[in-house]
């Protein structure tokens, strides 16, 4: 079986993760924190070792999930046509919740971090991630816009996810954009809203456009 070179930047992301568990287990209080507020106050807590090796056993039990995803994946939607975009999508989820990991831990061990500020610039770099890599799916049942109308056509995936791509990289900058400035909270989460109607609108108007109905699928010839 051959390793492809981004599965070693998982594994590296994995260990990674118990490694801080191991850095960070005597610096946590008991219970820990492992939730908060838009104030920035616990709200949420879990007592030791579960909540100092919950955030571990997520990524690990996520990477293996997001491993086999390919292998199980039905005919006619397979993934092998896009598996380096899959191998840097998976790296970048892996990436991001390492660092909401690190993130938790130092805020858990009293650091004094302004949670209003980083969680949406990181999250707003994940978006803008995630569209980079948007436009390179192809049509499957596990990632992506799947609408109707876009697992029906391949020509209204691709164009949608064309211009998901674009739209995620949007958000993820108004996400940016509200850490640096502080926004209202609504903005960021209102635009994602907007995203996922302007999709799925986009995908359906597009399959109109590509396949319009032509009013004979329940014409009284073809009833039983």
């Amino acid at each position: 079986m051959k390793i492809r070179p981004l599965f070693i930047a998982d594994v590296v992301f994995v260990v990674a993760s118990w490694v801080l568990v191991v850095l960070f287990y005597h610096r946590l209080p008991n219970p820990v924190p492992i939730h908060w507020n838009l104030s920035g106050q616990v709200n949420g807590t879990m007592v030791k070792p579960w909540g100092a090796i919950l955030p571990a056993l997520f990524i690990t039990g996520l990477w293996l999930l997001l491993t086999l995803l390919p292998t199980i994946s039905p005919r006619g939607f397979r993934m092998e046509g896009f598996l380096k975009t899959w191998d840097f999508l998976i790296c970048l989820i892996l990436g991001f919740i390492l660092f909401i990991e690190i993130i938790a831990f130092l805020k858990a061990s009293g650091a004094p971090l302004n949670l209003a500020r980083v969680v949406p610039i990181a999250v707003g770099l994940f978006l803008s991630g995630i569209g980079n890599f948007m436009g390179k799916f192809k049509k499957n049942f596990f990632v992506g816009i799947r609408t109707p109308w876009t697992l029906a056509n391949d020509t209204v995936w691709h164009k949608t996810h064309r211009l998901g791509a674009w739209l995620f990289v949007a958000g993820g900058l108004v996400f940016i954009g509200q850490g640096i400035w502080k926004w209202p909270l609504g903005i960021p989460f209102l635009t994602l809203l907007m995203i996922v109607v302007v999709l799925v609108v986009y995908s359906f108007w597009l399959s109109r456009l590509i396949d319009p109905p032509t009013g004979l699928e329940n014409s009284p010839e073809e009833r039983p």
